[in-house]
This record gives C-alpha cells, structure tokens and sequence, in this order.
C-alpha cells in the first residue's frame, strides 16, 4: 500500500515476532475495541461512549459498558465526546482502563491503534499519548485517521470518504491513506439531528416515554390503545441525565426500526408511504407512515427540519463542496472510488438516495460500502487489516521514541 508502510524510524527496533496489537476506534455514538485481526469482522467490544458517575462515593465510582449502566440511585451519564472529538478525558481514560481490564491485556506487552477524526487536533492526540505512555506504559502507539481506515476496509488506498455518523457528516479525500485534511469538511448533520427530530415527533404525538427500567410487566395491546404495564416496586432514582439517555436509547431503537430514506425527494402528493408499528417500553403500540420518511429527508433536505438551521446543509452538498475545492486532476480519482459509511448509512434507502443525489449532477457514479455489513464498524476493521500488515513495523511509535521527544507521531 504504497509508501505508507516504508518509512523507517526508531521503532523498527519492536519485536514483530508475536504482534499483539489492540485497536479503539473511537466516535461520539459507540467505542470499538478489540485485538487486531485481519479476518475479523467486528470489534469484540462495542460499548456506549458514555460513562455512568456514582459522585456520592469518594472518590466517584465510573461505570463503562452496557452491562454496567443499569439504574443506580443518583447516577448520572457523563459524555465522553462533544462536537464530535474527544472532550472528557478522565472519562474516556477509565473506558481504556475498562477496554484492558475486559481483553485482559498488559499494555506493556501491547501497542495500541487508535482511528482519529480528521480534525483532531495535537493538544488531543499528546493527551492520548500521555495517557498511554505515562499512565499505562504501553509498548507503542500508532494513529490514523479514521476516513484512511474506512478506505482499507472498502479494499481502497485513495478515494472520497462520506462518514455520516452521530455529531457529523464529514467528507475527507483520502490520497495513498493520507487524509486530505484542508480538504475535508464537516457538518452538524447526522444521528443526533435524527435524535432531535423523533423527539420532537414523540412530543407531537403526546407518547409519554417511560424508561424500561421502570416496567415490571406489560399486557399485550391494540394499535393506539393506552399502554397496559405495571411499575416495578423499587425504581432507582437516577438523575435526569440518566434519563436523558434512557429516552435517547428509545429514539435509537425507533430509528433502527422505523425510518426509511424516500428514493426521491418527498412528495406526499403522489408518494406511497407505508405504515409499520413500533412497540413502546411500556407496550404501546403506535403505528407511523408520513413522518418514517420525513425524518431521514431532512440529511438530504434541510428544509424539511422541524426547526430550520442555516447552519446545516445536505449530505450531497457537502460531497459537491469538497469535489470542487480538490485538484481537478485528482477529482476523477474521488469520484471513481466513494466509499459511504457511518451509522446512518445503514438507515433503509440512504445508499441508494445519495448515489441518486450525487449522480444527478456528477452523471453515473456507483457508491461502494466497505465489507462489513455494519457501517459503524468500517474504521475499526480497516485498522485492524493495517495493524496486522507486517509492515506496520515501520511506523509504530515506541514508548522510546516518546521518552526522546520524538514528534513524528504528529506529522502523521
């Protein structure tokens, strides 16, 4: 792959005999973790990038991973990220702690890749690397930028990377696995707007959202008939950020279910749309036609938010954007290899309406998913094909280089 695996440095020195390399692929929805292995198709661990805070014991108690944020009385849900990079430190150093403590690894024994927005910037990236080398004293640390990745597990070395996830939708052109980095571009338009706007919709609706954990038992009922349940005798009383996310889990599972991005652009004058019903916590049962389509059209039209921004535009616009502002006699190589990825790429008809979009006005071009049938996983299974190449050996940075003040980690 290029000269990517040829540059030599002081870390040639590690032993690549037994690699043991573990991979965190980190974004503002889900963190992925495992060991590298180039035949595996998902992360072994796959955990919220929130963490649960008990700030009543001395010092305050951090739970991580799903299997440890059931309702405790006064916890509440710290993010690990804001705006789509890393901005609670001391939270996202207790999920590594909970990520080695689950592979059971010696960090001294492991070098660890991390996937990296393409804005991430240096005062981040030395926060991980003091976290890893003088916390943790890990073998050696390797950074790349999360598009590059997506490109490996699509089979690709350059092309254009349409990511729409849970904060952003970015587009980062990708030559020989370097980023483009003052090409890219990013926009407040993904999951969480899709959050928002189901919100608003449960609100329209009067739906009265009640927290799984608060239902002991619940009765088979008709569509729209009041929900039939009983009340657990003891339910913890979390704050209200806890409930926040308890809420937000039932709009991602809404989601999952329900929403359908439209072929074409909405038009309920001669569109079909179809009814499906989605069970509540509580067992209600609700069934949802226009607004299933609705919601997903605002990533392609942004006058069809419930509250208009002028500071969002369509995922297709964001695409022609960072097109025109590349070299013309690169561009044919962008649009010859598309990758689209990110968890709201898996909404039913996302693929194929921005193909549609895009080739209205660029002519035939075919959009390519990378192998895993799980966007979300993209990033993580690139890094994990490139950190099993032998000739990653060239490029790790060793705890020694570090220790010398070394800065190559930051012109990577």
């Amino acid at each position: 792959m290029a000269d990517f695996y040829e540059r030599p440095s002081v870390s040639q020195c590690l032993d690549n005999d037994n690699l043991n390399v573990v991979v965190v692929d980190a974004g503002s929805e889900t963190i992925r973790a495992g060991y590298a292995n180039a035949f595996q198709n998902q992360p072994q661990l796959d955990i919220p990038s929130v963490v649960g805070v008990l700030e009543e014991s001395e010092p305050s108690k951090f739970y991580v991973g799903t299997e440890n944020l059931g309702p405790q009385p006064n916890m509440r849900i710290l993010p690990i990220f804001y705006d789509g990079l890393i901005d609670n430190f001391e939270a996202f150093e207790k999920t590594i702690d909970y990520i080695i403590s689950v592979l059971k690894c010696d960090p001294s024994e492991h070098m660890f890749f991390f996937s990296e927005p393409v804005h991430q910037n240096e005062k981040r990236r030395s926060k991980i690397l003091e976290l890893m080398f003088e916390k943790l004293k890990a073998k050696a640390v390797y950074m790349k930028t999360s598009a590059a990745l997506q490109l490996v597990s699509a089979g690709l070395t350059s092309g254009l990377v349409i990511d729409s996830g849970a904060s952003h939708t970015t587009v980062t052109p990708v030559s020989e696995l370097y980023a483009l980095k003052s090409s890219a571009a990013s926009c407040d338009i993904g999951g969480n707007l899709i959050m928002d706007e189901i919100m608003i919709l449960f609100e329209e609706k009067e739906i009265q959202l009640v927290p799984p954990f608060y239902v002991k038992e619940k009765y088979p009922v008709e569509p729209n008939m009041p929900p039939m349940w009983k009340t657990k005798s003891v339910i913890p009383e979390v704050r209200k950020s806890y409930l926040k996310w308890s809420f937000e889990n039932i709009a991602k599972e809404f989601a999952k279910a329900m929403l359908t991005v439209n072929p074409h652009p909405l038009n309920p004058e001669t569109d079909f749309y179809t009814k499906e019903y989605f069970s509540f916590p509580d067992g209600l049962v609700k069934g949802f036609k226009y607004p299933r389509y609705k919601i997903p059209e605002c990533l392609f039209d942004t006058e069809k938010m419930t509250i208009p921004s002028d500071c969002v535009v369509p995922v297709q616009e964001l695409v022609f954007s960072v097109l025109e502002s590349t070299d013309p006699s690169f561009r044919h190589v962008l649009q010859d290899n598309m990758v689209v990825t990110g968890g709201n790429s898996q909404i039913s008809g996302f693929h194929d309406r921005l193909e549609r979009e895009i080739n209205e006005k660029l002519g035939i071009i075919k959009l390519k998913k990378a192998a895993s049938s799980n966007r979300q996983f993209d990033a993580y299974i690139g890094a994990s094909m490139m950190a099993t190449s032998t000739r990653m050996i060239w490029n790790w940075y060793s705890a020694e280089e570090y220790k010398q003040g070394d800065r190559r980690i930051h012109e990577l």
